[in-house]
């Protein structure tokens, strides 16, 4: 009888992503991260737990009570609610509730964001209003 070792598997390359050049750099090589593709946008709401990459055109809400990257070839017009999110790709609507918030060359955020911390990388685009929690005005 021989005995597998459980390891996790690389992360799938997309057609349309570059496969791991589209997370950041702290995300850590061997955690597990879903990725959503699709030829045809989504509609709804959607729910992650964990780290997850989105490469396809989403409309509605969506929530990831993790890190949330929207890949080069990713979308999503509506609400986004996450611990963590980095834009390659283009995220139009509202923000709520994330630690942090990227976009990386190339990404645009349009959009009104609440984070404590918003950063946004030579080549980047963001245009809407920032409001962090718990700073009041003087």
């Amino acid at each position: 009888m021989t005995r597998e070792r459980s390891r996790r598997p690389p992360l799938p390359a997309g057609p349309r992503s570059g496969g791991r050049e589209d997370l950041p750099g702290f995300l850590d090589a061997r955690v597990r991260v879903a990725v959503i593709e699709s030829e045809k946008p989504i509609t709804g709401k959607l729910s992650f737990q964990g780290p997850t990459r989105i490469e396809a055109e989403l409309r509605g809400e969506v929530r990831c009570r993790d890190l949330l990257v929207v890949g080069k070839g990713g979308s999503v017009r509506g609400d986004v609610h996450a611990v963590q999110l980095v834009v390659y790709g283009v995220v139009r609507g509202r923000v709520f509730g994330a630690e942090r918030v990227e976009v990386a060359p190339e990404g645009r955020l349009l959009a009104d964001v609440e984070t404590r911390s918003l950063v946004v990388r030579p080549g980047g685009v963001f245009d809407g209003n920032c409001r962090s929690p718990g700073v009041s005005e003087p």
